[in-house]
């Protein structure tokens, strides 16, 4: 009688091998399906969210002394789905024209969506906002944008929420400065202009 035995345990080192291979091509393969569907996932959100921009289509009123600045900015949602409970905050501020370093901006989009003097909207496509000054012009402010020392900076936050609920944020920085004999149109400026 021949024994078969010895041939077996010769095979089964072999055996186990073929089988830890197939494990380690299995975990890959799974690592890389999950991998593929993360980024489609992902592709998904960043393809269907909405994207905030801010213009200005209107010309800056009040540009006088004893008046109250006041300009319309537009929102424009690039993105491909509406925008939900946006919230807006801006002020105007007069700073040496051009700026040494960003304005520090204290509020976070939990405190500006909290803000009672917050206004809350829905919008597709796009929307408008108004902001004025809150005190007047004086011929001192006047005088330091004639004579190219200061700008007048538009400087705002705007809040919101994509259809996956997640906040979101624009902010934006818009400067007007004396261009020869006029004000002129605004830039955007070098700092404060961002979005996520």
């Amino acid at each position: 009688m021949v024994s078969h035995l010895g041939d077996q345990q010769a095979k089964a080192p072999w055996r186990d091998y073929v089988a830890l291979l197939a494990l380690i091509i299995s975990i890959v393969a799974a690592i890389f399906t999950g991998y593929h569907a993360w980024v489609a996932r992902d592709t998904e959100k960043r393809l269907l969210r909405a994207y905030v921009l801010v213009s200005l289509n209107s010309p800056l009123e009040g540009f006088a002394p004893g008046q109250k600045l006041s300009v319309t900015a537009v929102l424009d949602n690039v993105g491909q789905t509406p925008v939900y409970n946006a919230t807006w905050i801006s002020g105007f501020n007069f700073l040496p024209y051009p700026l040494s370093s960003a304005i520090e901006w204290h509020y976070t989009c939990a405190e500006t969506m909290k803000l009672p003097t917050a206004l809350h909207w829905f919008f597709g496509k796009q929307a408008t906002a108004y902001r004025a000054s809150e005190s007047l012009l004086t011929g001192d402010e006047i005088a330091r944008i004639k004579a190219g020392k200061d700008g007048i900076y538009l400087v705002g936050q705007i809040c919101y929420r994509d259809i996956f609920q997640t906040v979101r944020e624009t902010d934006f920085c818009m400067v007007w400065h004396w261009r020869g004999n006029e004000l002129g149109n605004p830039d955007y400026c070098d700092t404060n202009n961002s979005g996520d």
